[in-house]
């Protein structure tokens, strides 16, 4: 079968603007052109950004997508018990994988429960897994319970900054996108089509309230992807439920319709073959910052090592305090 034309992913933009070869990286390993780089190991963040996604989701009484995750779950449920009696390999694609794994972990492995869910949009279908609950807990000394505490107080704090849908229905969340030129999906979106909401949870603020930067191309996509006139970005305090901050951003402005055409470009310069052409390795603090996946293969190899710093102070406090004598025998 013929594989899909690769496609930039909608929070990927702001990165890759900032380095086309970090898109480029991803799309050869995504065409097979390149292996798949080592996987970095999560400090938690974006673990504990799913969890607090979901509470606030959920505690909203969002509306989750109704999916059939399986052609025929009665041939898909005869096959794993064939697969079971005969101690074949299952071979499964990534709806079946992830309809089974549900199963198992929320449903008692009954995977035709799952699978009801998933058709009801059953807001279990779409929960945090306990790896995610384990990882996110790594910010909090590995106790579950001071973790689920945290993400509950930040998802209470930015409910009670989202903007109330202006026909007071609830919002549809976790919706997936894609066009000719790229893909995403929404945390939040009302249900007449016209607003687009997305949740970053994050330790730090943004510098004077502005929107970051690296998002706001993300932004554009959605509003090319869904056709909303409007976006919010709500900023919340990750850790301590200390703070928030809500950006909104109107794209039926002139300036905001020809800057979304403009990223609608870049996505199309990316998939084309001009963009192999034209792209080198950008080193600098977004390599990290903003955890690129191709650190080892690009930013470690092309960095060299750091350098001695020279402190002038230190140097003469040092001096200042004379040379240190050394004991004439060890001390005991």
């Amino acid at each position: 079968m013929t594989k899909k034309p690769w496609k930039p992913r909608a929070s990927a933009l702001g990165g890759y603007m900032r380095c086309t070869w970090r898109a480029v990286q991803d799309r050869k390993v995504y065409e097979g052109e390149l292996p798949a780089p080592i996987e970095r190991v999560s400090p938690g963040n974006s673990d504990l950004g799913t969890c607090g996604h979901f509470t606030l989701q959920d505690g909203m009484r969002c509306l989750f997508p109704k999916k059939q995750m399986v052609r025929d779950i009665d041939a898909f449920l005869m096959d794993l018990d064939r697969r079971d009696a005969t101690g074949q390999d299952y071979d499964l694609t990534g709806d079946e994988q992830h309809l089974v794994d549900i199963a198992c972990e929320f449903f008692g492995g009954d995977v035709g429960a799952a699978y009801s869910a998933f058709l009801a949009g059953d807001s279990r279908c779409y929960q945090p897994r306990a790896a995610d609950w384990t990882m996110a807990a790594k910010l909090f000394n590995n106790d579950r319970a001071i973790t689920q505490s945290a993400v509950r107080a930040t998802a209470t704090l930015a409910a009670g900054k989202m903007p109330v849908p202006a026909d007071g229905e609830p919002y549809l969340a976790e919706e997936e996108w894609a066009n000719d030129f790229v893909t995403g999906h929404t945390d939040f979106r009302t249900q007449d089509g016209l607003v687009v909401g997305d949740l970053k949870t994050t330790a730090k603020p943004t510098k004077g309230g502005w929107i970051n930067p690296d998002h706001l191309p993300q932004m554009a996509a959605y509003h090319l992807l869904t056709g909303c006139q409007r976006v919010w970005v709500l900023y919340v305090d990750s850790l301590k439920a200390k703070w928030a901050s809500l950006v909104w951003i109107d794209f039926t402005k002139p300036e905001m319709i020809f800057y979304a055409e403009q990223v609608a470009g870049f996505c199309r310069f990316l998939m084309s073959d001009a963009v192999l052409q034209h792209t080198y390795p950008v080193v600098g603090d977004h390599c990290t910052r903003t955890w690129c996946r191709h650190t080892v293969d690009c930013f470690k190899l092309f960095m060299p090592p750091p350098g001695r710093v020279y402190n002038v102070a230190r140097a003469r406090a040092v001096k200042a305090a004379g040379p240190v004598r050394l004991p004439v025998a060890p001390l005991a």
